[in-house]
C-alpha cells in the first residue's frame, strides 16, 4: 500500500505566492477564457490530462486550476537557469523523457492514492503545432493502478502568446475542462494489458480532442 504523500511546507508556500503572480502575468499578456470548471472534482485524487503544444502549457494549467496540482517536468529543466528554480520551488516531479520512467509513475500513483490531484500531458512532449500526437500509455497505467477518475482538459492559443504580442495584439487563451471519466479497469499483469491500456489511452485522448477545434485534434480527429 502506498504511503501517504505530504507536500513540503516550502512548496505549499511557493505555490500560494506563485499562482496569483502567474495568473496576473497571463492576464496581462493574453485574454484568458476558462470553461467547464464546474466539472472539476472538489476533493480527492484525480488525474488531469491535457494536450501539450507550448512551453507555457504547464504554467497556464498550474496557475488557473482551482486546486494545487502535482505535476511532472522533464529532468533536463533542472539544468536550465530560472526554470530549474521554479521546478524545485514548486515541487515538480522529474521525468526522463523517451523511456519508461517507473520512478515517475510510482510517484504519481502515490500522490493520487494520497488524495492529491496530478497533472500530466499524455503525449509526453510538446507537439509545437496544434495537432495532438500519439500518446503514451503512462496516464492510463497510472489511472489503472491508482483507481481514480480522469479529468480531460484542452488548451487553445498558448502557442500564439508572443507571436500575437509582436503584432501588437493579445492572444486568446482558452482552457476547456470536460466531465471526469471513469475508465474501464485494467489488470496490469494480464497478457492483454497493452491492448487495454491503449484502448483507455485512446479514450482519454479522444475526450481531450472533443473539447477543442478540429485543428487541435491531430491524430485523434
Amino acid at each position: 500500500m502506498a504511503s501517504e504523500v505530504q507536500v513540503p511546507l516550502r512548496n505549499r508556500i511557493f505555490r500560494r505566492i506563485a499562482k496569483p503572480f502567474f495568473r496576473f502575468l497571463f492576464h496581462i499578456l493574453s485574454r484568458v477564457e476558462l470553461h467547464g470548471f464546474e466539472h472539476i472534482p472538489s476533493e480527492g485524487g484525480y488525474l488531469v490530462t491535457g494536450n501539450h503544444v507550448s512551453l507555457y502549457d504547464p504554467a497556464f494549467v498550474l496557475a488557473f486550476w482551482p486546486q494545487d496540482l502535482e505535476a511532472a517536468g522533464a529532468v533536463d529543466i533542472l539544468d536550465r537557469p530560472g526554470q530549474n528554480i521554479l521546478m524545485r520551488c514548486y515541487g515538480g516531479i522529474p521525468v526522463h523523457r523517451g523511456q519508461v520512467d517507473r520512478t515517475l509513475l510510482h510517484a504519481m500513483i502515490n500522490r493520487l492514492k494520497s488524495g492529491l490531484p496530478v497533472y500530466i500531458a499524455p503525449e509526453g512532449t510538446r507537439s509545437y503545432t496544434p495537432g495532438m500526437q500519439q500518446a503514451h500509455h503512462g496516464a492510463a497505467y497510472v489511472v489503472a493502478k491508482a483507481e481514480v477518475p480522469v479529468v480531460p482538459m484542452g488548451m487553445i492559443g498558448t502557442e500564439d502568446i508572443f507571436a500575437a504580442l509582436r503584432q501588437g495584439a493579445r492572444a486568446k487563451l482558452e482552457m476547456l475542462v470536460g466531465r471526469p471519466l471513469k475508465l474501464p479497469p485494467v489488470n496490469t499483469r494480464a497478457a492483454d494489458r497493452r491492448q487495454n491500456l491503449r484502448a483507455n489511452t485512446d479514450m482519454i485522448m479522444k475526450a481531450i480532442a472533443d473539447l477543442m477545434p478540429k485543428e487541435y485534434r491531430g491524430v485523434y480527429g
